[in-house]
């Protein structure tokens, strides 16, 4: 099974939704599913995201939305 866990937080790099996220893909990558990440590009890559690219995850920086456009961030 493929899975990809997102972060569609814009203000910060990190938040409690990616505290879950983060753990899920662990678990799932460890029961031997491929697993993705997509994150928003910060001055600095979280230290949850390197430990899952460490671990050997793949993932992919976006570039961060503008706020001015908040409500076309679900598209």
């Amino acid at each position: 099974m493929r899975l990809l866990f997102m972060t569609t937080m814009g203000g910060n790099p990190w938040g409690g939704s990616e505290h879950l996220w983060c753990a899920l893909a662990k678990t799932a990558f460890k029961d031997q599913h491929d697993v993705f990440i997509s994150y928003y590009k910060w001055k600095e890559i979280p230290t949850k995201i390197k430990e899952l690219e460490d671990l050997g995850i793949k993932s992919f920086r976006r570039k961060r939305i503008n706020f001015d456009k908040l409500q076309e961030k679900p598209l």
